[in-house]
Formats: structure tokens, sequence, C-alpha cells
């Protein structure tokens, strides 16, 4: 019953650190990750993950965060106006 109880807290704090990083209360950061993965007993961030943090700068926006820089990198290129539909004459 005991695990069952940590498993709840992790997972209601888990969650109520998405809404903080969401609505921009916190910025994740690698020591949050590290602290999460600690608390779940698990391993360190390996090598590759620590990587991709700092590849983002050390912090990562939330989707909901995203710049508006990134968004429009992430639009097609090629992507041209979409015709009107013609109506068939009857």
């Amino acid at each position: 019953m005991a695990v069952m109880n940590k498993i709840e807290t992790i997972a209601k704090l888990i969650e109520a650190y998405g809404a903080a990083a969401r609505s921009g209360l916190i910025t994740p950061c690698l020591q949050d990750e590290n602290e999460f993965r600690a608390m779940m007993r698990l391993k360190p961030a390996p090598e590759i993950v620590e990587a991709s943090w700092t590849a983002q700068g050390g912090t990562r926006a939330p989707v909901t965060l995203q710049r508006a820089k990134d968004i429009e990198e992430s639009q097609p290129t090629n992507a041209s106006p979409a015709e009107p539909v013609k109506e068939e004459d009857e």
C-alpha cells in the first residue's frame, strides 16, 4: 500500500510540474529530469539525453510555448495557397 501511495504522489508531482511548465511558471531542465528519475528509481539521464538538453540550450520549452520561429521552420516551404473549388455547371 505504501508503494502505491508513493507512486500516486510522484504521478501527481509530475502532473503538477507539467502544468507549471506548460504555463511558463517553470522551465524544464536536466537537473529536474534527473530529480524525477531518482524519485522513480531510474538511473540519471544517459549521455545522449544530456547531449539533447545541451543542444537545446540546457532547457526545453513545452510544445504549448513554442517560439514563432520554431513553428515557421516546421512548416513546409513548398506550400502554396489552396485553389478555390470550382462549381460545375448544372
